[in-house]
């Protein structure tokens, strides 16, 4: 686990879209960046989902910005276009030019999470940042995947949440200190806003691509 002047010093990814939602967003947030520092590294934005399933992620919306010089030698080549260059993962961009180097590479990856199922379907404020936390590091490890190995499926993410609830679970005690809001009794009694949602029905939702 980071210590807290680590975890301060971490850029978190912008999450304004699923706080505007549910105003604990940030703690799950902050949890998977406790847990697993590179795994948000190249997370630019945890936007909402505003349908279907708990999560996704859509290599789609991948952006990357390179060095100008290679970029124009990459572009110059043939094997790659201005438009298409994000949307290769890194694994193979590497294969094409050996002088990529992903240090030098800003990435900016978008993943989705649906606030709004996953807080109809819990019961308290732990399980809401714990389920939003977990929904994060799946599609956070879809999107790791997509650019380390050229594809990603199912089995690796489904691995990744598991192996974050078995560490939640060995460190429950000190998260609850360090985040003692996950303790909260809820507050509204409306069953339908219980859990913190804020009460804005005409949420503005990025669309899905």
């Amino acid at each position: 686990m980071q210590t807290f002047k680590e975890w301060m010093n971490q850029k978190l990814p912008d999450f304004h879209e699923v706080e505007s939602i549910y105003g604990k967003a940030h703690v799950a947030v902050q949890i998977v960046e406790m847990y697993d520092p590179d795994l948000l590294k190249n997370i630019a934005t945890i936007a909402n989902l505003s349908s279907g399933a708990y999560g996704l992620y859509n290599s789609g919306e991948v952006e990357k910005q390179l060095p100008p010089e290679l970029e124009k030698k990459m572009i110059f080549s043939g094997k790659v276009d201005k438009n298409n260059i994000s949307k290769i993962p890194n694994v193979v961009l590497k294969k094409y030019f050996q002088e990529f180097d992903e240090s030098k590479i800003k990435e900016s990856d978008t993943i989705r999470v649906n606030v709004k199922r996953i807080l109809s379907q819990v019961k308290s404020q732990m399980e809401a940042i714990i389920q939003i936390a977990s929904t994060i590091v799946h599609e956070a490890t879809h999107a790791r995947e997509m650019q380390t190995k050229g594809y990603t499926n199912e089995s690796g993410p489904e691995a990744a949440e598991q192996d974050f609830q078995k560490w939640i679970s060995g460190n429950i005690k000190q998260i609850t200190r360090r985040f003692p809001e996950m303790n909260l009794p809820q507050q509204n009694p409306n069953p339908s806003n219980s859990m913190g949602l804020n009460p804005s029905p005409q949420q503005p939702q990025a669309p899905l691509v």
